[in-house]
């Protein structure tokens, strides 16, 4: 994220896939929840049952996201 907004140096555990998609990897199997570091913009909680009626606008800044699941 660091090329493209200043103050996101640090992050090595997340990444954009392509302009609109934040990926933030969950790798262990016993992790339920996140943090992530949304930038300035309009994001959305992809929903996780596919249910695409169900999408959640997030506020940018830091976020901890719940319900995560390894599957």
């Amino acid at each position: 994220l660091w090329w493209e907004w200043d103050g996101y140096y640090d992050l090595d555990d997340q990444y954009l896939l392509g302009p609109a998609l934040l990926v933030k990897p969950v790798l262990e199997a016993s992790v339920e929840q996140v943090q992530v570091e949304l930038p300035a913009g309009r994001w959305y909680r992809w929903p996780t049952d596919g249910d695409s009626s169900r999408w959640e606008e997030m506020e940018p800044g830091s976020q901890i996201i719940k319900g995560v699941t390894l599957s």
